[in-house]
């Protein structure tokens, strides 16, 4: 178990994160959005789009995509196949 003082580290460094992610996708175009790829579990990818949503409900369905590796690996092309998450739970590609 994390302390409160470690916590509130945590909570700050994402949201700083998030927050300059955010101005580097401003910068370059909606069409930007951070990949977290989780090698533990589903439940780590799904965790990670919520912690986002709770830090920043209004950047999350814009900017984080999670997705599990060996659900990744399961197809012949990652890129147009919907293995990523948003924040609601969607599945979805990161084209097309």
């Amino acid at each position: 178990q994390l302390k409160y003082v470690d916590q509130q580290k945590m909570v700050q460094f994402w949201d700083r994160l998030l927050e300059a992610y955010e101005r580097y996708r401003r910068l370059v175009g909606n069409s930007f959005r951070v990949l977290f790829v989780t090698t533990s579990s589903q439940q780590r990818a799904t965790n990670i789009l919520e912690f986002a949503k709770r830090l920043r409900p209004n950047l999350a369905g814009k900017l984080t995509y999670a997705a599990f590796l060996p659900k990744i690996k399961a197809v012949s092309n990652c890129v147009s196949s919907p293995v990523f998450s948003n924040h609601r739970g969607n599945s979805v590609s990161l084209m097309g």
